[in-house]
């Protein structure tokens, strides 16, 4: 019996279909409160337990072979520092506690890249990057370092573990819309504003293919960088355009501008209880260097990252059945 937490997530829930086709039997460890549809339709074990709860989550783990863990969580706005903290870092860390204490034979955790310290442009980011949470950008990213930090400790101590870091993550399956998903499902939708910028995107497919390649074949201690396609922004705007064959109306906001316009983007979430387009850390990230090697994955695991066409076909695809979207005129 294998352990995934966070399975309702967007990784997780595509992670869980991926592991059941390969045979896997899954205990999908859920918070207690935690809406489950996108779990609906498979044949998992739904276990309730809080991974800041060191009691519920024992029993949660008692009997399992290997964890995938993957609970956590992800804001680009602010408010929710000392929430992200509790829950990525020392969830985390009784994650760690009990596959010691169980003797669970492989932990694979899903980190992020931003858990890295950024290197000036131009210099890749790969698995022999520093990180050090203390120089890092945001509230965010400090927590997925020390939560990094806090598993390689434990391999310090015996623990079999591998860590993955996934780039900014797009795909079907994205039951909750993502802050990925949102921005494709505004460009997709055929009017929005943006602004110049690039990052890494890669397909929620491929980073499962990664992880579960990490747990079978990668040695103790090994991190490896799940990364995508470096892109910016308005690459992606064309990309839905010829997916869509629809001409889309794009309007480019000066950097200043929405530099001030993050400002107010803890008020205008208060107000209109929607993730705001701009806040002070997407425009950080959209300028950061994102510039990311995944050779050792490519190597070691046989990953290999689709092409951003095929992605944001398949995921606009998924969205028009969910109803999300009208249906396009595909290629």
């Amino acid at each position: 019996m294998i352990a995934v937490t966070g399975a309702t997530g967007h990784v997780g829930n595509a992670l869980v279909r991926e592991l059941l086709n390969r045979g896997y039997k899954i205990r999908a460890i859920i918070p207690p409160e935690e809406n489950i549809a996108s779990l609906s339709d498979l044949n998992v074990e739904i276990y309730r337990a809080d991974i800041r709860d060191l009691v519920a989550l024992k029993e949660a783990l008692t009997g399992i072979e290997g964890i995938f863990h993957l609970a956590g969580i992800i804001s680009l706005t602010t408010g929710q520092s000392e929430l992200m903290h509790v829950v990525n870092v020392k969830g985390t860390q009784n994650i760690v506690d009990l596959a010691l204490e169980l003797g669970i034979k492989r932990l694979v955790y899903t980190s992020s890249v931003h858990a890295f310290s950024e290197p000036p442009q131009g210099i890749p980011i790969t698995e022999e990057t520093m990180i050090d949470p203390e120089h890092v950008m945001g509230a965010y990213a400090k927590t997925k370092a020390l939560a990094t930090l806090a598993v390689e400790e434990g391999i310090k101590q015996g623990l079999d573990a591998v860590i993955v870091f996934p780039s900014g993550v797009i795909g079907p399956f994205d039951y909750k819309v993502s802050e990925m998903g949102q921005l494709l499902l505004d460009y997709a939708r055929g009017f929005f504003y943006y602004v110049d910028g690039k990052y890494d995107f890669v397909d929620v497919r491929d980073v499962v293919f990664g992880i579960i390649a990490a747990y079978e074949k990668a040695a103790r201690g090994e991190r490896f960088i799940l990364s995508g396609n470096l892109l910016p922004i308005k690459n992606i705007l064309y990309t839905i355009q010829k997916v869509t064959k629809r001409r889309l109306k794009a309007f480019k906001i000066p950097f200043p501008v929405a530099r001030f316009a993050s400002l107010f983007s803890p008020l205008c979430q208060q107000l209109s209880k929607k993730k705001p387009r701009f806040t002070s850390y997407s425009l950080y990230v959209l300028k950061s260097n994102s510039l990311l090697s995944y050779k050792k994955a490519e190597q070691i695991l046989g990953y290999k990252p689709r092409s951003f066409f095929d992605t944001a076909k398949d995921t606009i695809a998924w969205f028009i059945s969910q109803g999300l979207l009208r249906r396009p005129r595909f290629n």
